[in-house]
């Protein structure tokens, strides 16, 4: 199957070298304890039939991303939807394949980063605090 082949074609059975896309550099980011409930927005611009591999450190802390401002982005994520929130868990690394969709020409949107709180360990770090305040 090839992206020039007549006829419809689901997106899910295509690859982005079936279509003849050209990598792009892209930003990563990596989450830390000092980047906890900041946000980092950024505009970014792929070139027409273009992709990139954006990677997400949450080593230490973990880490959201979302993509935003665009309908014709695509995320190699199942089922993701522009505006929803990629997490990834404290201690791993994820990357996430984004490409330009749009019949031609480039693509800007926005790109939010943000090294999360993770509730569970807030509420765990609560709890330690009021049981040595007791003594």
């Amino acid at each position: 199957m090839n992206c020039s082949d007549p006829g419809w074609k689901r997106a899910k059975d295509l690859s982005l070298e079936d279509c003849n896309a050209q990598p792009a550099t892209c930003i990563d980011f990596e989450s830390d304890i000092e980047k906890e409930a900041q946000y980092f927005n950024r505009t970014w611009t792929l070139a027409a039939q273009s992709y990139c591999t954006i990677t997400v450190n949450a080593m230490k802390t973990v880490a959201r991303v979302v993509f935003d401002n665009t309908s014709l982005l695509g995320v190699e994520i199942d089922n993701y939807r522009i505006g929803d929130v990629i997490t990834v868990d404290a201690g791993n690394v994820q990357e996430v394949t984004i490409y330009n969709a749009a019949d031609s020409g480039q693509l800007t949107f926005v790109i939010s980063f943000s090294g999360a709180y993770s509730a569970l360990s807030s509420v765990a770090a609560a709890a330690i605090a009021a049981f040595l305040c007791m003594f």
